[in-house]
């Protein structure tokens, strides 16, 4: 399906930690955003574009009050102004997945990482993340927060995957949310490298002169 029109009523109470034996061994939660490179050979491709195509279990959000999750709805409540574009996609099911087709030679994807949220009941419902990926259809390997590891403070423009040196040709790329249950993909934004910015260096030309001067020699 293209694009998500519904909205993911849905308060998550099951939020501690992850179950043991994750997709990849644990990353330490971002602190702060990660750099986003700059140039003439890199694209920004924002959730809402219909690059994307997202699986069931999604949700958007962001872009102005009417789509917005409220405080009753959803638990996750990143400050929109800090998105990029101001919107994000979220799934809290596990499998959701989504795939981005572009075109280029490498791809960045960088996320929104829950920060804990204090309950009515006096808890704190700490959002993980548990990640696989795919480029092309074949495994291109995960990430994961464990154990309480979640992310203090929101954090935006998280990047969880980058690869570089594909083929100059059209390719996929999928993320797919976790099964331990406790995992919640804020998916923003994609970064590709569309290798338009790059150069390739050539040898010298060989540059021959010829001589007026009789030859003498014998020898070409």
């Amino acid at each position: 399906m293209a694009r998500p029109t519904w909205k993911s009523w849905h308060l998550l109470t099951l939020v501690s930690i992850f179950a043991r034996g994750a997709l990849a061994a644990p990353t330490a939660a971002p602190t702060g955003p990660s750099a986003i490179p700059t140039g003439p050979q890199y694209t920004i491709i924002d959730d809402y574009s219909d690059q994307w195509k997202f699986s069931d279990g999604w949700g958007t959000y962001g872009r102005s009050e009417d789509n917005y999750c409220a405080p009753n709805a959803c638990l996750v409540q990143p400050d929109r102004t800090k998105a990029h574009a101001a919107t994000w996609s979220e799934a809290s099911a596990a499998g959701a997945s989504a795939t981005l087709s572009f075109n280029g030679t490498g791809v960045s994807i960088y996320l929104v990482c829950p920060g804990k949220i204090p309950l009515p009941d006096g808890g704190v419902a700490i959002f993980s993340g548990e990640f696989s990926f795919a480029i092309d259809g074949v495994d291109a390997g995960s990430w994961s927060i464990i154990d309480n590891a979640g992310c203090e403070n929101y954090v935006y423009s998280a990047r969880v995957f980058e690869r570089a040196g594909l083929a100059t040709s059209s390719h996929t790329f999928t993320i797919t949310n976790g099964g331990s249950g406790a995992s919640d993909l804020l998916l923003d934004f994609a970064v590709v490298d569309t290798g338009a910015g790059t150069t390739t260096t050539s040898p010298p030309a060989t540059t021959t002169t010829t001589s007026s001067e009789p030859n003498t020699t014998g020898k070409c």
